[in-house]
């Protein structure tokens, strides 16, 4: 098994690293065109030194890459909620959100007004964001690009198509590299376990009530069933609502609960900027979710296997630990080795280039 394993890691690198390098067409810095494909299928043709207004929320990609000067624009979640990671990017104007209504197009075109470079808008390729191409219309000076980044099918090649575009396909070789070993490690060790033995896992969006959940091709089906896990509400619609009865029906082995909704409640937040926790309210928000109805019912609540978890770990750069991490709470003989705050400590310093702190999950067994 470990031969197989170590046969796949190299294939892998082979295979990102000429998925970064095949995207280069020109160095950061430089006025030659860079042409890309988008996650809608779209060519678009950029400057070598655009400047990008993001309505994303993963801008740690960005650090990762070595490209925050080449970001102008951010999303109102970077200064928010994720400023302690973006040092830099969280300084920078903000723009509203992603969702129809929430974009702020009056900054948007103030931006590209005062930078004298051409202008990229990065955002989602998803129903629910808003269809920022049309809003803008045809400009030669503000190009749209659309990826999903870490709620793709196939993440490492949307971050290489970035990196493309920005011009920095070294930085990209070096961190997907970790990304990958990191996934075929999950695979490696879950590929034995059939089907009818997974466990069951009911995902609490973040919502009202605890009863609205994610569906068929979602971000959290898939870094779901990457760690090995069956999401009970994969085959219904993509952002649903369910009854508490369906959720005793179903019976899940484990709950995840986005940490949004503890902050909701409470005001805790979670992720690198968590500080100062009131550990006696999280116990007690997180024991009103156990007898919450619909959730009382279930081996989840009944073996407190219930948790509150960070959405940095299931939906950012972090994502290849976040996997690990699930793995490591749905199967923890499997994982019994694997030391989640290292591998953390290891992400936060080595691509960041921040000091590791931070608050991820709870209970949190697995990474203490």
């Amino acid at each position: 098994m470990r031969i197989v394993i170590g046969i796949l890691f190299i294939f892998s690198s082979l295979l990102f690293a000429v998925a970064c390098k095949s995207n280069r067409n020109g160095d950061s810095g430089n006025n030659s065109d860079i042409v890309i494909t988008d996650a809608a299928g779209r060519q678009v043709t950029i400057s070598g030194t655009s400047k990008f207004i993001t309505t994303i929320s993963q801008t740690e990609i960005f650090r990762i890459l070595d490209a925050e000067s080449r970001v102008a624009g951010v999303n109102r979640w970077v200064s928010h909620l994720n400023a302690d990671e973006n040092p830099v990017l969280s300084k920078l104007p903000v723009i509203g959100g992603f969702s129809p209504g929430d974009v702020n197009y009056e900054m948007i075109f103030k931006i590209a007004n005062e930078t004298p470079e051409e202008d990229v808008v990065l955002t989602y390729n998803q129903i629910w964001a808003d269809d920022i191409e049309k809003k803008i219309g045809n400009s030669d000076k503000i190009k749209v690009i659309k990826l999903n980044l870490f709620g793709s099918d196939e993440p490492q090649k949307e971050i290489a198509i970035l990196a493309k575009a920005l011009g920095k396909e070294a930085e990209c070789e070096r961190y997907l590299n970790w990304f990958d070993s990191l996934f075929i490690m999950v695979k490696g060790r879950i590929i034995g376990i059939p089907e009818k033995d997974r466990i069951k896992v009911y995902f609490d969006a973040s919502g009202k009530g605890h009863y609205d959940t994610s569906g068929k091709n979602s971000s959290a089906e898939k870094i779901i069933s990457n760690a090995g896990g069956i999401m009970l509400s994969g085959h219904l619609t993509q952002s649903t609502t369910v009854s508490p009865e369906w959720i005793m029906q179903e019976n899940p082995g484990i709950i995840l609960s986005h940490a949004s909704n503890l902050r909701h409640k409470t005001g805790i937040r979670f992720g690198y900027g968590a500080v100062n926790i009131d550990t006696s309210r999280l116990y007690e928000t997180w024991s009103a979710l156990l007898s919450f109805p619909g959730i009382n019912g279930t081996d989840a609540a009944r073996n407190k296997k219930v948790y509150f978890i960070s959405d940095d770990l299931m939906f950012g750069p972090s994502q290849p630990v976040g996997v690990l991490l699930l793995a490591k709470l749905f199967y923890p003989d499997i994982f019994e080795d694997i030391n989640i705050r290292e591998l953390l400590k290891y992400y936060y310093e080595n691509f960041m280039r921040l000091e590791y702190k931070g608050f991820y999950l709870y209970p949190a067994t697995v990474i203490l």
